[in-house]
């Protein structure tokens, strides 16, 4: 599937505490956690208000950072690739 086409969605049994300034995720069906840092945090925040096409999620970095849009979208699409292979995330059909 294409970022263009689809969107990111966070699982919904997912557990996520700070933890001395930093937050942590839980996954603790599939028993294993993963850290945020702040940025990280700020497009999870996203996220957790519903899925995200990865330019809205690049845009959610380029409001925050001085940074090109290239570069954005491009950190936006790492995250959500990471958030994949880590099972915290799946891309499902845009509507």
């Amino acid at each position: 599937m294409g970022a263009n086409e689809t969107r990111l969605k966070l699982r919904e049994d997912l557990l996520v505490e700070e933890v001395s300034g930093d937050w942590i995720v839980f996954d603790l069906e599939g028993g294993h956690y993963m850290g945020l840092n702040e940025t990280g945090w700020l497009l999870w925040q996203r996220l957790q208000h519903g899925p995200a096409k990865v330019k809205e999620l690049g845009a959610v970095l380029l409001a925050e950072y001085e940074i090109e849009p290239d570069q954005a979208v491009g950190d936006a699409r790492e995250f959500a690739d990471h958030l994949v292979e880590a099972n915290l995330a799946s891309w499902v059909e845009a509507e």
